[in-house]
């Protein structure tokens, strides 16, 4: 689906609610070492985990970052593609996360 979606060498992109980062460290493969990936999850102890996968896979373009959806902190319109799976779906007010 990300191939699908445009996902390329040398992409900056973002993944909101990247949980343990499995997804997050398989882009960061996918935009290889020229490209950057932020990840983005409000639990602390998901994103601990998510770190250490990916310093075990030696993946040294990825950072994470404890936030909300709604609230990222993200710098805007410097992404070339942001990523999020089954986030919506547990969220009351969907549209305002997709603004953010």
């Amino acid at each position: 689906m990300l191939d699908l979606a445009g996902l390329a060498l040398g992409m900056c992109v973002a993944e909101i609610g990247c949980g343990t980062g499995l997804v997050a460290l398989s882009m960061a493969g996918a935009v290889g070492k020229d490209g950057s990936v932020a990840a983005v999850d409000m639990s602390v102890e998901q994103l601990k985990v998510a770190e250490a996968n990916a310093a075990a896979a030696g993946l040294k373009n990825l950072s994470f970052h404890a936030a909300s959806a709604c609230d990222t902190g993200l710098p805007r319109a410097s992404f070339d593609l942001v990523y999020s799976r089954f986030l919506m779906c547990h969220l009351t007010e969907p549209r305002r996360r997709l603004t953010e």
